[in-house]
């Protein structure tokens, strides 16, 4: 009597229990037809095991048995294990199959496929496994038959080579026909679980639906509005006991290189849309079920429309102008409505100032009909978040963009015959007025501190050669005769003053982020006051020590807060009654420092010895851009040689003079007014140093005059090419700058000489 093939197969998935899928014993049912697999663990994989065990002689020769065998090992091992064994058994002549038999051909289907690229089938093995199985386990209609085709035709597809690189293809591109195909057949079940709410946890399927959940949301992506939508209003799903996010599928899919530029500007819009409905629906407040900590619905809006606007990724540039424009003031809105909801002050501002980006974002897209109410309003809530008295509130937005605006026109305007440091000594000037007014800005808004204090300006600034674009550097100082519990409390105060006009420097909007130009900006590496306040506030010899405190041979251990108070001068502030400036008792501080033996015969000084590290530096700190490696590159011995192309650095360039010559002041003493006879003031900017070693005979007139020349160049360069570019571009072509080459030559020697001081015979 001819054998039931549906029971045979019944009969062989009765030993499921002792057959292992995926490690584990299986929880669920054979699906209801019989769809085979290449694995053993799969139901094509437990008829041979278990006609390998069969002792039931009468089915083991019945002619079906044989055809279920060969089909059998056609789906465990492929077509090179049936070519091996339909060479051996005689189905056609009806030779009867036993179970030796079965034990032999299965012995040799397996050398067969061993013979094989081992490497190539157990890829495809472990593929087809994790992939195709699952997937039939996931389908428990017995009537989705397009679903089962659709498998087979994977199974099929591992009898190629390629089978690896299809699948790989499929879940890669979401417009593909495969994705697409599997998209029609499994999304309609995937929906149909989620819409119930339930939590999928079988974890013989959590690699099929995490495919199928990926090919949903890039289905959804490719033509499904109304799929995209019902993924995006939820923060997570839960598949297979882990939580899966539609927004890192959505952010995979935006840089998919595949997908259409359209097509993804079309999704972005749809994240933002969503995000909009979700924070200005009822409810916005209410977290989802689950949530631990709680997410509100407000919460998970603000991640999609962060996730759009991030700026590494530029997401926000797929919008059309005025869908960012929505964007951004969605995400001024959520900051804004998140920190009014925060207790903690620090986070309270950070959120101030991440809504003020936004809105300063949002204001460059239309500069003609700039609104800077709702920059006021956040403003006026961050002087409140640090103390200040909201009755007593006056916008300062326009006024400082106004005079920021002022400030470069003037720059721009100076007159041909004006060198390039006179140009820098005059922005510097300005810089320092702005940097001034900020301060009273933020004093006067917060109130005075409980101690006398003064500004000192640092860096560039300090120095006299600051760009129209430079970031602000500057220190508050208090009296020295101040106890610890009192420098504390104007501590306090003054971080909040420079917090505040952190604020200020952001609502300019020149921070650099969403494709704005980076001018005016806060220093990012957090060497300001608010930062650290330990470093910046405090007493002049406490502020002294941690800025030129030194390692065991000299260098600073903060080579950037040594560079920086190296040069600091007075910025704001009135003098006590005694009339001495608190700057001065700073200066006087830096002397006795620099002026102390740094060993113990006092052959050498602390400032001596910082100097020998600061001419290493004039070598080291320029990289590729030192005088010699440019005249290589332009042949300026050649004449004739092409030297366009060549892009110069000005700014690091600018890096070997200015140093060579705070070096030499370092080492031989030259500190301040009292080694440069004549000269008031300390001796900070290089023009100051250069005049200061002439008159000490360190430096002969005729190299000062080159080193100054050259210097001079360097600064005009890069001021026009700032004032041209509108933000701090220290990168030009030497063909647009030609008296570049001066330059470089002058330098030249300069370099050969520290080369030679040090030891060095060519580039550190």
């Amino acid at each position: 009597m001819p054998i039931d093939l549906q029971q045979f197969i019944q009969r062989a998935g009765q030993g499921a229990g002792r057959i292992r899928l995926s490690g584990k014993p299986s929880a669920r049912q054979s699906p209801p037809a019989p769809v085979l697999s290449r694995h053993k663990g799969s139901l094509g994989g437990r008829v041979v095991e278990w006609l390998r065990g069969s002792t039931a002689s009468r089915a083991a020769e019945n002619r079906q048995v044989t055809t279920l065998f060969l089909d059998a090992i056609k789906a465990a091992y492929g077509q090179t294990g049936l070519r091996a064994v339909s060479a051996r058994i005689g189905v056609d002549e009806g030779k009867p199959l036993t179970s030796s038999d079965v034990r032999v051909y299965t012995g040799l289907a397996e050398q067969a496929v061993l013979e094989r690229n081992k490497a190539q089938q157990d890829l495809e093995v472990v593929v087809a496994h994790r992939c195709a199985e699952p997937l039939a386990a996931f389908f428990p209609s017995e009537g989705d038959t397009g679903a089962f085709a659709l498998i087979n035709e994977l199974f099929e597809a591992a009898e190629t080579k390629d089978f690896a690189k299809r699948l790989e293809e499929t879940l890669r591109d979401p417009l593909s026909e495969a994705s697409q195909a599997i998209v029609a057949h499994v999304q309609k079940a995937v929906r149909s679980k989620l819409e119930l709410g339930a939590d999928i946890g079988d974890s013989e399927i959590a690699t099929a639906l995490r495919f199928a959940f990926k090919a949903q949301v890039f289905g959804a992506a490719a033509k499904d509005e109304a799929g995209l939508r019902f993924l995006l209003q939820r923060p997570w799903v839960t598949l297979a006991n882990e939580q899966l996010s539609v927004r890192d599928d959505i952010k995979r899919l935006l840089k998919n290189p595949v997908l259409h530029d359209n097509r993804k500007a079309w999704v972005a819009a749809r994240v933002v849309a969503v995000a909009t409905d979700l924070a200005q629906a009822d409810g916005a407040d209410a977290a989802y079920a689950g949530s631990d900590p709680p997410l509100t619905r407000a919460d998970h809006a603000q991640q999609l429309v962060d996730m759009v606007l991030h700026a590494d990724d530029g997401f926000y540039r797929l919008l059309n102008k005025a869908e960012r424009a929505g964007a951004f003031a969605l995400k001024r809105d959520l900051d804004s409505a998140q920190a009014g909801r925060t207790n903690d002050r620090q986070d309270r501002l950070m959120l101030l100032e991440k809504a003020a980006v936004a809105e300063c974002a949002r204001l460059a897209l239309a500069p003609a009909h700039a609104d800077f109410r709702a920059l006021d309003g956040l403003e006026q809530r961050a002087v409140v978040a640090l103390g200040g008295r909201a009755d007593a509130f006056a916008p300062t937005t326009q006024t400082h963009r106004d005079l920021l605006f002022q400030l470069r026109a003037q720059a721009a305007n100076l007159g041909h015959g004006v060198s390039g440091l006179e140009q820098q000594a005059f922005i510097s000037s300005q810089m320092r007025r702005f940097t001034a007014r900020l301060i009273e800005d933020a004093v006067r808004a917060l109130g005075e501190p409980p101690h006398r204090f003064e500004a000192l300006t640092l860096g560039s600034t300090s120095r006299g050669e600051a760009s129209p674009y430079s970031d602000i550097e500057f220190a508050f100082v208090v009296p020295g005769h101040l106890t610890a519990e009192q420098v504390a409390a104007a501590r306090d105060h003054l971080q909040r003053v420079a917090t505040l006009m952190r604020f200020y420097v952001t609502a300019l909007g020149e921070f650099g982020l969403y494709g704005l130009p980076e001018k005016l900006h806060w220093d990012p590496a957090g060497l300001t006051p608010d930062k650290d306040p330990m470093a910046f506030i405090g007493r002049p010899a406490d502020l002294v020590k941690l800025g030129f405190k030194a390692g065991p041979d000299g260098e600073p251990l903060n080579p950037e807060m040594f560079t920086m108070y190296a040069n600091a001068e007075w910025l704001y502030g009135e003098a006590g009654q005694d009339g001495v400036p608190l700057a001065n008792a700073f200066h006087e501080a830096t002397r006795a420092h620099l002026n102390r033996s740094a060993d113990t015969n006092g052959r050498q000084t602390r400032g001596s010895r910082l100097g020998n590290w600061l001419l290493t530096q004039a070598l080291e700190a320029p990289g590729d851009m030192l005088p010699s490696v440019l005249r290589r590159q332009i042949a300026l011995g050649n004449p004739g040689a092409d030297a366009n192309g060549v892009e110069v650095n000005v700014k690091r360039l600018s890096r070997l003079p200015m140093m060579l010559v705070q070096s030499l002041c370092l080492t031989h003493g030259v500190h301040d007014s009292d080694a440069a006879a004549g000269m008031a003031g300390p001796v900070h900017s290089t023009a100051m140093r250069v005049q200061a070693l002439v008159e000490r005979g360190v430096l002969r007139r005729d190299q000062a005059e080159r080193l100054m020349t050259a210097f001079d160049i360097l600064a005009r360069v890069r001021t026009q090419a700032h004032l041209r570019n509108a933000s701090a571009v220290d990168t030009v072509q030497l063909e647009d700058h030609p008296e570049l080459r001066q330059a470089i030559d002058l330098l030249v020697p300069f370099e050969q000489s520290i080369a030679h001081q040090l030891g060095r015979s060519g580039r550190p």
